[in-house]
């Protein structure tokens, strides 16, 4: 080569190494960019799914039956990004198979075409956490379908990952609840601690109704009444604060304590908790939702 030859041969390597360089530089900003993007949905899926759960818990102290608490839970769920369809099952009093109470989303026949005896080690998730009381996940649906039929069935329908995660209070499995997600990875590590705490306060919701339920169903008899004694703590709090509050509800705890459920209007919740706080005839109070 001549002088000029090898000028143009180093012109053209580096005109090659600056086009290499940008191509490298705009893909990497296109995968940030979507990570972003992705981290984004993410958040505002779980943002979503909290705003839900805090309806959930209003749902859950106002429910008077066990089947109108659970059908809500499904109902709401599955209309919460990323999910679109959701299923509460118990175990049959045999213990061997998980049967199907309450439902909402696209089911299009999914759980009519599963087998849900928890003998079958290749079942839908919630079969294993019914064994296990230990939530399960499952990211990628299209894996080991030859080995596990479920997954054919999941995929039919586009169910491409699944949660499923126990309804449980004080190590007593009262049922599973299962969600189903369109994209693949849609079940976040956060997204699996809310609804895994969740399975917890619905467990001990589910408890409090069926015990409410026995006690009614014995005793036959609805009370409505007004509180106007000055040794009611709650009275004296809201005139203190000068604000009107709702009786929601009413748990009974072991040692005789009492949890009341109250909606508090005309103050805010941080003057409310601060004048309850000293009140020495109430243990603790929280503000939910």
């Amino acid at each position: 080569f001549d002088q000029e030859d090898q000028r143009l041969l180093e012109l053209l390597a580096r005109n090659a190494e600056s086009v290499f360089t940008r191509v490298n530089r705009e893909q990497e900003l296109r995968r940030r960019e979507q990570d972003l993007k992705r981290r984004t949905e993410t958040l505002e899926h779980v943002e979503e799914l909290n705003t839900r759960i805090r309806n959930l818990t209003q749902i859950a102290i106002q429910s008077e039956t066990r089947n109108e608490l659970e059908q809500e839970v499904c109902e709401l769920l599955s209309e919460t990004d990323p999910f679109v369809f959701g299923w509460v099952g118990e175990l049959a009093p045999e213990g061997d198979k998980l049967i199907p109470r309450t439902w909402a989303g696209r089911d299009q026949g999914y759980l009519d075409s599963c087998p849900l005896t928890l003998d079958n080690m290749a079942a839908d998730p919630s079969v294993q956490t019914a064994r296990t009381n230990d939530p399960t996940i499952v990211s990628n649906t299209a894996t080991d379908v030859q080995q596990e039929p479920w997954r054919r069935e999941a995929i039919s329908r586009n169910f491409s990952s699944v949660i499923a995660v126990p309804i449980m209070y004080q190590d007593v499995l009262y049922g599973v609840l299962t969600l189903y997600a369109e994209d693949r990875d849609a079940i976040t590590d956060r997204i699996r601690s809310v609804l895994t705490d969740w399975g917890e306060i619905m467990g001990y919701a589910v408890k409090e109704v069926e015990r409410t339920s026995a006690i009614m169903s014995r005793q036959g008899t609805a009370v409505r009444f007004s509180v106007e004694s000055e040794a009611c703590p709650l009275l004296r709090i809201a005139r203190n604060c000068r604000c009107t509050i709702l009786f929601e509800g009413l748990r009974e705890q072991e040692g005789g304590e009492a949890t009341v459920f109250v909606r508090v209007h005309d103050c805010s919740a941080q003057q409310f908790i601060e004048a309850g706080e000293q009140a020495t005839t109430i243990s603790s109070i929280t503000q939910v939702g």
